[in-house]
């Protein structure tokens, strides 16, 4: 049966032999030698190669393989194996493996995933604690690619279980003790993507709040292991956006300011600190808010320089991928909206997204502290000889609200009182 993984025309045949039947069949087995030989014929069958080979004969195996309910039987036939034997334990992950090439051939195969226990059981076999092997990770991998391509996947996490609880928890076992390999590292990596993919659910915000997520992320930052970098990565989602509000607001109550502020000044990247502190400054009471007024201003206004730095960095980088841009770019001159929208997704990725953050910063800080506005323009008249911060910010805001989407009235509200107050404040100068 194996010659036929090499000629993916006769996958008709196969079909029509009723062979897929009988495969299903043997995954349910009692020997489970039968059921390994099974699963690694299946995984010869479905190799994204040869499913490229000839997309007709593949989707016709593919689609076979769906109406015979793949996912569920081929989950249940992982309940009959022992992973402490090498073969049992290869036989699972050539079940995974699978599930992982029908999904790169065709991508609504999440759906099932999700439907049919798959998801649910890379969820418990990703976060279980214990030693960690091969297929601890491989589930890990899988769980994040769900959790990063299905919106059922991430409504799943905490509705039949506390997914939350789970990520969490075998997050925790990282927060004083490094990965002991790179296989491993990979591994909290994935779960690390797989949490801040699930918080684009906002339910499973409250649930991240609930769980304390805010404070060991928190922790983390502290203690200078390998999963501070994401640790930030995952602030970043947790106070993004309308929906991060009450992350926000505890994130300032448990000091978490004391963390993040150090981390600012010196490493890691800073674009999700940047990120962090201008949804803080966007979603926080005005108590908060002034809290980290105050952090701008003290030390002889040390922060704002900082700013100003990441601001012309970030700028320049811009300005370079642009450039780039432009010579690789063929499209023509009268670009439809399709291109110019990709064209901005682009920058968004080359530096505007981090630019955008910090020019909010700025602006913030600029209009509410006059002290930090007279440092902002005494720097900015120092390194590139243009003080008027309006020529900096502005243009910079206009296009970021421009962008925004439909219902962000209140986030346009708030920019246009930056460009309002920032124009009145150089216009007030020039009188004076």
């Amino acid at each position: 049966m194996h010659v036929l993984a090499t000629n993916p025309e006769l996958y008709g045949t196969l079909i029509e032999a009723q062979a897929i039947p009988l495969f299903i069949t043997l995954l349910s087995h009692e020997n489970s030698d039968i059921v390994g030989a099974t699963l690694n014929l299946l995984q010869e069958l479905t190799d994204v190669d040869i499913l490229n080979e000839s997309v007709e004969g593949a989707e016709q195996l593919v689609r076979a393989l769906l109406d015979a309910r793949i996912v569920e039987c081929i989950v249940a036939s992982f309940a009959t194996l022992n992973e402490t034997v090498k073969d049992d334990a290869d036989a699972l992950h050539n079940g995974l493996t699978v599930f992982e090439n029908i999904l790169d051939f065709h991508p609504a195969f999440s759906q099932d995933c999700v439907q049919h226990g798959l998801f649910q059981w890379l969820l418990k076999r990703a976060t279980q604690r214990g030693t960690f092997d091969g297929n601890k990770m491989y589930a890990s991998e899988m769980l994040a690619l769900l959790l990063q391509t299905s919106d059922a996947a991430r409504e799943q996490l905490t509705a039949k279980v506390d997914g939350m609880e789970l990520l969490l928890r075998a997050l925790a076992s990282y927060k004083r003790h490094d990965p002991t390999s790179l296989d491993e590292r990979e591994h909290m990596e994935n779960l690390f993507d797989g949490l801040c993919s699930s918080l684009l659910h906002p339910p499973n915000r409250k649930k991240f709040l609930d769980g304390e997520g805010l404070q060991l992320m928190n922790l983390m930052l502290r203690e200078r292991k390998q999963s501070r970098e994401s640790a930030l990565k995952v602030l970043d989602h947790a106070t993004t956006g309308p929906e991060g509000k009450e992350n926000c607001a505890k994130f300032v109550e448990i000091l978490g300011l004391r963390t993040l502020f150090p981390l600012f000044m010196r490493t890691p990247a800073k674009e999700h600190v940047v990120a962090v502190l201008a949804a803080l400054l966007r979603s926080c009471d005005e108590e908060s808010r002034q809290r980290i007024m105050q952090k701008f201003a003290e030390h002889e206004h040390e922060k704002v320089d900082r700013a100003v730095e990441l601001f012309l960095k970030y700028r320049g980088k811009v300005d370079k991928f642009i450039q780039r841009q432009n010579k690789e770019n063929t499209t023509p001159a009268d670009k439809g909206d399709g291109d110019k929208m990709r064209e901005y997704l682009d920058r968004l990725d080359g530096g505007l997204y981090t630019l955008q953050n910090v020019t909010l910063l700025l602006s913030d800080i600029c209009v509410q502290l006059n002290s930090a506005r007279q440092r902002a323009i005494k720097l900015f008249s120092m390194k590139v000889r243009q003080e008027k911060l309006s020529a900096h910010f502005i243009p910079i805001l206009s296009e970021y609200a421009e962008n925004l989407g439909e219902t962000a009235d209140e986030e346009r509200r708030r920019i246009d009182t930056f460009i309002a107050r920032l124009n009145a404040a150089e216009k007030a100068e020039r009188k004076q």
